[in-house]
């Protein structure tokens, strides 16, 4: 039964490589609560917004695109400070969203890819 569990999950998550907002959606949501988890207030002690949170997400969810660098940099110091070790949540959160997106952005482009050759 536990064999079962990839094509179920490929059918559930992406309706067998048919459906372009399946992953979408998913991508938002991984989106969305890394940025909450990185703006959580327990890990986050200084004045950080919630806007530098979505940023700092969306510059670990897309790291192949040149601006994301200067962003994770900028947006990082509000969070966390200085510090040099941040708490090992937010790297598991880091480590979860980049994973999740790129299965989610490869999904999409699967799908776009069985639309486009019908």
């Amino acid at each position: 039964m536990l064999q079962y569990l990839p094509i179920f999950m490929y059918g559930i998550i992406s309706n067998f490589g048919r459906s372009i907002w399946r992953p979408f959606f998913g991508l938002i949501i991984t989106w969305l609560l890394a940025a909450r988890l990185f703006h959580w207030r327990s890990f986050v002690d200084l004045s950080g917004s919630f806007w530098n949170a979505l940023a700092l997400s969306s510059a670990n969810m897309l790291p192949f695109i040149s601006w994301s660098r200067s962003v994770r940099d900028r947006d990082m110091e509000p969070l966390f400070g200085k510090q040099l070790e941040i708490h090992w949540m937010v790297e598991v959160a880091a480590f979860g969203e980049g994973l999740f997106s790129l299965i989610f952005i490869f999904l999409i482009g699967m799908a776009l890819r069985n639309k486009v050759r019908l």
